[in-house]
């Protein structure tokens, strides 16, 4: 057996047990001891944990819009699982009972003060729920929750104290804000819809599915006018990458490495990218930012010497190029030269007539 072969045998034993010993942590380990901002997959969801509460529970956030919905029909802005018009009503029953795993669902007792945390209205008991103001403007400041967070508008469960028919959204465009709209505000507004719920103390990793890390040193090089390459170190356990430019999804690859092409030039981009498991997929990795190279004014000739042995789809090219950029400037020059020119003549005429 040749040394190649041995040391593919011996990766592949290392992989096995790698893997082995990966999946007894996390059949060992409480999902409580997950860090905040990782991507998990429960009930075939998938969904960014928010804060690990100090009973043991844990909250999380739907990673994605459920569908865009008036927060109540009638205008009432108080959170109400029991109003069968409002929003807490379908989170508390249609999407509830769509959920395969709601034995690990935690019943809370849900706040629903102003936004300045006055206000006399009661708590309310339930198992679904929305994320607060006060909430957004917290784990916002984290990275990876911030990250996870970009979606469109979305309602919060908090009510408008100015306005009584007013209920909070939330959204993340630029630095992460917030605003209010009337409750009946929905699709034409195109207000989202992410329920929040706590997973009961004491449950485990091997309960869920946990979605892989955030790709790493991730770079840009081979950067021209209309191109540049994105490298990134591998995900343990991830089986392909999504490449994102300026937040698009442009590209899956197996790979850890995609040319990206297509760009304009002199102009500044932002990639990301995230890793995918069976799992799901997990969190974009922090942006890195290029810029591509300046259009040249003239490119040289291929060939030797001055260019003459090129071909003439290169020449035609460069003419045209060249063209290009000086048509705009030298025309007025041209029309100067040919009046100065038309006048000597003129005047020249007149000399001899006068002679």
């Amino acid at each position: 057996m040749n040394l190649k072969i041995k040391l593919a045998l011996c990766f592949v034993f290392f992989m096995i047990i790698q893997f082995n010993f990966t999946q007894k942590i996390y059949a060992d380990t409480l999902l409580h001891d997950l860090e905040t901002g990782t991507i998990i997959t429960f009930s075939d969801k998938q969904w960014i944990v928010l804060e690990q509460k100090g009973d043991g529970t844990t909250y999380i956030l739907l990673n994605s819009n459920d569908g865009n919905r008036a927060f109540d029909p009638d205008n009432t802005q108080l959170f109400n699982p029991s109003d069968s018009n409002n929003i807490g009503y379908y989170l508390n029953n249609t999407f509830y009972n769509s959920l395969s795993q709601k034995d690990l669902i935690e019943t809370y007792s849900w706040d629903r003060k102003y936004e300045d945390g006055s206000g006399s209205q009661a708590n309310v008991n339930a198992k679904i729920g929305l994320i607060s103001v006060e909430e957004f403007m917290i784990y916002k400041e984290n990275q990876e929750i911030l990250m996870s967070m970009l979606s469109n508008i979305s309602w919060t469960r908090t009510p408008n104290n100015t306005y009584e028919t007013h209920v909070y959204y939330w959204h993340n465009y630029g630095s992460g804000l917030y605003g209010y709209f009337t409750a009946t505000f929905a699709e034409n507004y195109e207000v989202g819809v992410r329920p929040a719920l706590y997973l009961k103390a004491g449950v485990m990793m091997s309960d869920v599915g946990i979605a892989p890390d955030s790709p790493t040193e991730l770079s840009i090089d081979n950067i021209t006018t209309t191109s540049a390459t994105a490298h990134w170190n591998t995900v343990l356990g991830a089986t392909s990458y999504n490449v994102y430019l300026d937040g698009v999804k442009i590209a899956t690859t197996t790979s850890t490495s995609k040319a990206i092409s297509g760009l304009q030039p002199s102009t500044t981009y932002q990639v990301s990218v995230s890793a995918i498991n069976a799992n799901g997929e997990g969190n974009q990795c922090n942006p890195v930012s290029f810029k591509t190279e300046d259009q040249p004014i003239w490119t040289p000739l291929p060939g030797t010497g001055m260019g003459f042995e090129s071909n003439t789809g290169a020449v035609f090219d460069n003419l045209k190029l060249m063209f290009g950029f000086f048509k705009g400037a030298i025309w007025p020059f041209i029309a100067a030269f040919i009046a100065l020119f038309t006048v000597f003549l003129l005047w020249k005429i007149w000399r001899r007539a006068a002679r």
